[in-house]
């Protein structure tokens, strides 16, 4: 996070907070409603994709299709409008989709216009919920180009159809940077906005782009919030530093150390047999593993399972035996997860033959590329 003056950030954050801190008034027209639906509104994180709080802030009956909610806030929130009818649990984020909205709730009047799909509402008297529509159209276009070539790739991943998958993810790369530019560019024209920083927060590797919040945005509650966030995701273990070492409890009940494998090239691979995406991925795996083997390379996949019975299960199941499977059984409170600062599988380190890492969270065709810098690689 860029460092400014003090006295900049005070007259700045002092200026935007007395600006848009004050009263609320939400007026909602909804056809084919009856008077037993409720809206309940509930505050959701900018920087924790989507997480919805427990907390609910404010709550209205829809009498004759209509509803108001009214109150005061000390700045802009990011929030859930959920639609309940009788008999259903008040909680917020509803598995129906068409049943909630989401939007910025803002001091001055705000009117909502829909129907019982109360996602596709339309929403007016806002220039921040203006500008989160304008983020939202350029994510879903975005998203509509990029979830197909994913969904053909991740196919291609389960299936080990390395041809197929080094094309997808070609494409990809191809529309990544126009995506990351044109975040960019929305965050750049709308520095000093809230929408800025939940554009930052839907990129997956967001890189620098928070050096374009104004000094008065990245000081705000929620800037500030973001940059917790950041930090809490940063690596552990930079590229180039000494990867720790460690000694867990092998599938066989033999101790193995990391150290035991200096002089290699080692990929320690985090998943567990409760992790989807983990298992889809075996298939490529393995066949990657075939065509890296060899007495430079060793693939530690460290379970974070709890249950013994599972993890044995899974690797009889998968048929990955042929690598080294190591745990401790304590899940993704173990100490090496922690060590690794592993916060979710799967999740991969290659470590140099010098114990130093090389790269962290590489998958797929990017992986099989970045091994083939280093080993020889049996494509046939």
């Amino acid at each position: 996070m860029r460092k400014y003056k003090w006295l900049a950030i005070l007259c700045l954050t002092g200026h935007i907070a007395n600006a848009q801190a004050g009263h609320y008034e939400i007026k909602g027209t909804l056809t084919s409603m009856d008077n037993a639906t409720k809206i309940y509104v509930t505050p959701l994180s900018m920087t924790g994709r989507g997480f919805v709080y427990k907390e609910i802030i404010d709550s209205a009956a829809v009498v004759d299709g209509h509803f108001q909610l009214t109150g005061t806030i000390d700045y802009p929130k990011y929030v859930q409008l959920t639609l309940v009818t009788a008999g259903a649990a008040a909680e917020s984020g509803a598995p129906d989709r068409r049943k909630i909205l989401r939007m910025f709730l803002t001091p001055g009047e705000t009117k909502i216009l829909g129907d019982s799909i109360f996602s596709r509402s339309q929403v007016a008297g806002s220039a921040l919920n203006e500008e989160y529509k304008m983020l939202i159209t350029m994510s879903g276009h975005y998203d509509s180009i990029l979830r197909p070539l994913h969904e053909h790739y991740y196919k291609a991943l389960y299936q080990a159809d390395i041809p197929v998958m080094k094309l997808y993810n070609d494409s990809l790369n191809k529309i990544k940077p126009q995506r990351m530019q044109a975040f960019a560019g929305f965050v750049s024209a709308h520095n000093n906005s809230p929408a800025a920083i939940l554009a930052a927060s839907m990129l997956t590797e967001p890189g620098n782009i928070d050096t374009l919040f104004s000094p008065a945005l990245a000081n705000s509650p929620d800037g500030l919030a973001y940059f917790k966030n950041q930090e809490t995701h940063r690596p552990i273990i930079k590229t180039g530093e000494k990867a720790p070492d460690f000694t867990l409890t092998g599938a066989d009940g033999k101790k193995v150390s990391l150290s035991g494998y200096a002089g290699k090239y080692v990929l320690i691979d985090f998943w567990a047999s409760w992790c989807g995406p983990c298992r889809n991925e075996m298939t490529f795996m393995k066949k990657l593993y075939a065509m890296i083997k060899g007495s430079s390379f060793q693939l530690l996949a460290v379970s974070v399972d709890t249950k013994k019975e599972d993890w044995m299960k899974a690797i009889s199941e998968e048929q990955i035996s042929s690598w080294t499977n190591i745990s401790d059984l304590k899940g993704m409170k173990g100490t090496v997860p922690a060590l690794y600062g592993v916060q979710s599988i799967p999740h991969n380190f290659l470590v140099g033959p010098d114990g130093r890492l090389l790269a962290e969270n590489v998958h797929g065709t990017a992986l099989l590329d970045l091994l083939a810098k280093y080993l020889p690689v049996n494509d046939k």
